[in-house]
């Protein structure tokens, strides 16, 4: 159960990536030079309202240093959706076996 939510978590996901890289390719090629999304103007524009309330709430309680949050905010959209559908999808996979070969 849990192989089979992961995995198809993870095609949605690559799915995602996909869709952002094509924007990405739409708005540079309009453009005329290359724009990429960063996540924080991706998730900004998704949900204005949480977005601010979080940015509140980080500032207060969380003392991770400032650099490495909004380097974090930096990364691409594809890449964070990429990078999560590969963790997902590893997550997902089938065990190894224990020892020689299956049977079946």
């Amino acid at each position: 159960m849990f192989r089979r939510l992961s995995s198809f978590l993870s095609i949605c996901l690559f799915a995602g990536a996909f869709i952002a890289v094509i924007i990405d390719v739409g708005h540079s090629h309009m453009a005329a030079k290359l724009t990429i999304t960063p996540i924080g103007d991706a998730v900004s524009a998704l949900a204005p309202e949480k977005w601010a309330d979080a940015q509140k709430l980080a500032s207060r309680y969380i003392n991770l240093s400032n650099f490495v949050i909004a380097g974090f905010l930096q990364l691409p959209v594809w890449l964070v959706l990429s990078a999560a559908g590969a963790l997902t999808g590893w997550l997902g996979r089938r065990p190894k076996p224990k020892f020689g070969f299956s049977s079946r």
